[in-house]
């Protein structure tokens, strides 16, 4: 079985950041899907659990455990941010970054 890392670089798309194929790998990782998922709709992601996405998957995929650091790196990207009050979970929205359409990302 490949590493979720492993699994990026053999899935990756060319000509897209890598920060976006990480991303992208993550959501789509099962073990995962307690910390940060895909959306109902399949049009944004949400981080369900900080502190589980922080600690857990961030210091897979990226060489820190950095929330503020990743969210960052999603501005960068022209995500947009949108809070639940209710539940302290974050969405983030991007037009070209779609469940299931990878092949849209660059």
């Amino acid at each position: 079985m490949l590493s979720p890392l492993n699994s990026v670089l053999t899935n990756s798309q060319p000509n897209v950041p890598s920060f976006l194929n990480k991303l992208y790998a993550i959501l789509s990782t099962p073990e995962y899907n307690s910390s940060i998922s895909w959306s109902e709709d399949g049009r944004a992601f949400i981080i369900l659990d900080h502190n589980l996405f922080s600690n857990g998957v961030l210091p897979v995929f990226f060489k820190h455990s950095n929330l503020s650091s990743f969210i960052r790196q999603l501005n960068m990207y022209d995500f947009q941010k949108l809070k639940n009050m209710d539940t302290n979970q974050s969405l983030f929205f991007h037009p070209k970054f779609l469940r299931d359409r990878q092949d849209i990302l660059n």
